[in-house]
């Protein structure tokens, strides 16, 4: 359970920072499913926004919350001392995940929506 917990956070994150790796050089989205897509390493690292790309992250979201709900199907095993940082944990980047899913946030160029307001 805290292997998916972990694995879960980490796609969250890779999925809020798509802008940002890519300015830096870097994709850490999954190769594969970039390509089944019809997507290229370039269209990710110039930040071509295309229906395929708005298709991949939406599918690539969706994929994210049925991880974090069966994330939260273990979590309710533990006993409370365990279970509330863990809980913790899967709201906050469940949140993140959420600010990702908004439609102003499907850019790869642009990163995280709430840069400038907020840290996410």
């Amino acid at each position: 359970m805290f292997l998916l917990e972990v694995q879960v956070n980490r796609f969250a994150i890779f999925l809020r920072d798509v802008g940002e790796d890519a300015r830096r050089g870097r994709i850490y989205l999954p190769q594969d499913e970039l390509a089944q897509a019809g997507l290229l390493d370039d269209d990710v690292l110039v930040g071509k926004v295309t229906d395929r790309w708005r298709y991949f992250t939406k599918n690539q979201i969706e994929r994210a919350r049925m991880f974090y709900d069966e994330a939260e199907k273990g979590v309710a095993e533990l006993n409370a001392a365990s279970g509330w940082p863990v809980w913790a944990s899967l709201l906050l980047y469940r949140l993140i995940l959420d600010e990702r899913s908004k439609p102003t946030t499907t850019t790869t160029s642009q990163g995280r929506r709430a840069r400038d307001t907020k840290k996410t």
